[in-house]
């Protein structure tokens, strides 16, 4: 919540507070999610999770405005081995990433704490 500046006849200057209000919807599946927010200025967040397969699931993030050149988009697709674990990022802007995790070799390194890692 803001404030916003009222022309007076007078030099003071009046400030009167300013509401924001978002508007929201949720659909929540097993296998899909769905989450979506408008705010009163027009902003639009969006995200959708996605099990595509047991093993990969789909992720997107969007934040969308009228403003040029300030929406955002993400893409995640995450994949789950039997002992590891990827995620191949994409978004605008020319964003990429990549993640890779091995499991058995982390369980190696964290020997001190065996209730962790099972085989």
């Amino acid at each position: 919540m803001g404030s916003m500046e009222v022309p007076s006849q007078s030099a003071d200057v009046i400030k009167v507070p300013t509401a924001q209000y978002e508007f929201g919807a949720n659909f929540l599946d097993p296998k899909l999610m769905l989450i979506g927010r408008l705010m009163t200025d027009g902003r639009l967040n969006a995200r959708v999770k996605c099990d595509l397969t047991e093993n990969l699931a789909l992720k997107i993030n969007a934040q969308l405005t009228s403003e040029p050149h300030y929406s955002q988009g993400m893409f995640n697709f995450d994949y789950k081995g039997t002992d590891y674990r990827a995620q191949f990022q994409i978004g605008n802007n020319a964003f990429y990433g990549a993640n890779y995790i091995q499991v058995k070799i982390l369980c190696h390194i964290l020997l001190t704490v065996p209730s962790t890692c099972s085989t």
